[in-house]
């Protein structure tokens, strides 16, 4: 648990939240830091779900009300890749998310392909390399323990997206899958990567466009982030 003090905020470190992510909490130091990641971006929209809206579009906007959410609990501090529809590189997202030295990750991305008729939502944690070099090094044996730590952490919060999402989207849950995606590897906290359904799937992409489910979407992504960190509600 950190000791809650008051920080004095440069203005360097001030500019660079602006430029790189957005920080939506007060400037007092949270129990927690989560950092949330809206995949895509600017010229790069990912899958389309109609003629106007992207994968861009809904995870920019689930990823901004979960901050929202998150906001109102004192415990939990937010960092946003991304707060608006710019182009982010895989870099520039990784350097936001480990700048951050956060407690959590949470990437959200839209599913596509398989046909139209796989639809579902899925929940991915970062996968575990057995290290080959068995040497008695204590600073590799600590690492290999803080990346154990991590993995187990992001099977733990994985089930309860999966156990929350379920709310959602009854009997829509794909599972728990362990995958080497770009956005979690090498990460030095829990993370995990949501697909929040198919955009090729009539139901799943219909679905995905209200914003009524957006906002559910959102208050279970909140909710699990809540649960996983073990505090109040706000």
């Amino acid at each position: 648990m950190n000791i809650i003090k008051k920080l004095t905020i440069p203005a360097s470190i001030i500019f660079a939240a602006c430029f790189f992510g957005a920080f939506i909490h007060p400037a007092v130091a949270a129990e927690f830091k989560v950092v949330i990641d809206a995949g895509h971006g600017g010229e790069d929209p990912g899958v389309q779900l109609s003629r106007t809206v992207n994968e861009k579009d809904v995870t920019l906007a689930v990823a901004k009300m979960t901050g929202e959410i998150l906001s109102r609990n004192k415990a939990i501090e937010v960092v946003l890749t991304r707060s608006e529809d710019k182009a982010l590189s895989l870099d520039s997202r990784k350097e936001v998310i480990q700048s951050a030295e956060a407690d959590l990750l949470v990437s959200i991305q839209v599913n596509a392909g398989f046909g139209t008729r796989a639809s579902g939502y899925e929940v991915y944690f970062p996968s575990y390399a057995v290290p080959r070099n068995r040497e008695n090094d204590h600073r590799k044996v600590i690492d290999e323990m803080i990346d154990m730590t991590n993995v187990n952490n992001s099977i733990r919060f994985s089930n309860i997206v999966d156990r929350e999402l379920g709310r959602v989207f009854p009997r829509e849950g794909r599972g728990v899958r362990s995958a080497p995606l770009a956005i979690l590897d090498g990460i030095s906290m829990p993370g995990v990567l949501i697909e929040l359904g198919f955009a090729t799937n009539i139901k799943n992409r219909d679905a995905l466009l209200q914003k009524h489910t957006q906002e559910d979407i959102a208050k279970m992504i909140a909710e699990s982030i809540r649960l996983y960190f073990g505090v109040p509600p706000a």
